[in-house]
């Protein structure tokens, strides 16, 4: 059975509100059909849908989590979506393309980490940081990516 892949783009994130509103907080999924995640929908997740953004770091992990929570309101869209991403090492990612990630069992492995999940559930593939931005204390501020994942692999 062939991988199924996924292309998820984290459009723009920005953590200050002071910032200004140069670009939309957004999650876009495009599924093909019969993958685990998304099940082949393609899917613009935002704001004005009812869902919350929430970006963290954790510098002992070397990981940067984004979750996108529902209010409830459409509930087409999934009720929640998380990603995980991590560089090879623990170490954090930098602005760069990560090939060959792993799913999170590999944390700490010379491998770089990826695991989504939401509405079905996809690990390894690649990840691409694009923008990454942070304050003096190393809070994330501004965050973009873009993420190929396969589903669970075939055993």
């Amino acid at each position: 059975m062939p991988n199924r892949w996924l292309k998820i783009f984290l459009l723009a994130w920005s953590c200050l509100a002071s910032l200004p509103a140069v670009a939309e907080t957004a999650l876009f999924i495009h599924s093909q059909p019969g993958h685990a995640v998304a099940s082949g929908r393609t899917l613009m997740i935002r704001q004005a849908d009812g869902f919350a953004f929430t970006v963290f770091r954790n510098t002992y992990w070397g990981s940067i989590s984004v979750q996108a929570s529902g209010d409830g309101s459409n509930p087409a869209l999934g009720s929640s979506w998380n990603l995980y991403v991590a560089g090879a090492n623990n170490t954090m990612p930098t602005v760069g393309m990560y090939d060959g990630a792993m799913d999170m069992l590999r944390l700490g492995s010379s491998y770089p980490v990826l695991t989504f999940w939401g509405d079905g559930y996809g690990d390894t593939g690649s990840f691409r940081v694009i923008e990454l931005d942070t304050d003096v204390d190393g809070n994330i501020t501004r965050l973009a990516l873009d993420f190929i994942v396969a589903g669970p692999l075939p055993t």
